[in-house]
């Protein structure tokens, strides 16, 4: 047991210190991240001046739309957050698939064996 909590102890000082230094990282390259992220800052600006402009976020009769905490629209939300954050990760794939030659060529050994098998 008290390895176990010595373990779960580095884990953690490991993890804290990576953390650490990514902020640290994140404050020496402010400029590079804020030219980075740009489309990002601005998309933001515009919502913030769309709240501020409207009087909130509901579009149409306010009264009918009251923000409320609603579980399953948080839960669509993170389904659709992953569907974006993994759709890069599927698409890159895809094309190492149809474009590489490397990975061509084990896509096709693998159809290949399956004929085999299928005869």
């Amino acid at each position: 047991a008290a390895e176990c909590k010595n373990m779960h102890r580095s884990v953690f000082i490991k993890h804290s210190l990576q953390f650490k230094s990514f902020l640290y990282w994140c404050c020496t390259h402010l400029k590079t991240l804020i030219l980075a992220l740009w489309h990002y800052e601005v998309l933001f600006v515009a919502f913030l001046t769309f709240i501020f402009c409207n009087g909130g976020i509901v579009l149409g009769d306010k009264s009918h739309h009251e923000t409320v905490f609603h579980l399953a629209q948080i839960l669509y939300l993170i389904g659709l957050i992953l569907a974006f954050v993994m759709l890069p990760n599927i698409a890159q794939q895809i094309y190492d698939a149809l474009f590489k030659q490397q990975s061509r060529s084990t896509v096709q050994q693998h159809w290949l064996k399956l004929k085999q098998m299928m005869k």
